[in-house]
């Protein structure tokens, strides 16, 4: 899965859903997010997703095309939507191709048996 680096640029392109996945490096929980669910519906063409590295340096170009940190804009994503904007990962964010949320952050892995059903539900899939 790609890395983010520009996200007006990425929602713009194509009519599917644009999933985010904030992760950090060696995370096992996002690795099975990422290999379990997000590649899967990405090969069927059903969303366009990209990873956010917590931990990256190097800034990203937001919705509006401002520059900013990834856990910045991460804090502000799940601002919005009214939750607590501590990042923690994996979290995955939902957005539609003018950059808005369409669906509460899916955070953590509370469970593997229902995550399949919490993703879909929030993609309605």
């Amino acid at each position: 899965m790609a890395e983010a680096t520009n996200l007006r640029i990425a929602a713009a392109i194509g009519d599917r859903p644009l999933v985010l996945l904030v992760s950090l490096k060696g995370c096992p929980f996002c690795e099975f997010v990422r290999r379990s669910y997000l590649l899967p519906l990405m090969r069927e063409g059903l969303i366009s997703a990209l990873q956010l590295s917590i931990d990256r340096a190097e800034p990203i170009v937001d919705f509006a095309g401002k520059s900013l940190r990834v856990r910045d804009f991460v804090a502000a994503a799940l601002a919005a939507m009214k939750q607590p904007s501590t990042v923690q990962t994996p979290t995955v964010l939902f957005f539609n191709s003018a950059g808005e949320q369409t669906a509460e952050p899916l955070v953590g892995v509370v469970s593997s048996e229902f995550y399949g059903a919490m993703l879909n539900s929030r993609l309605k899939i």
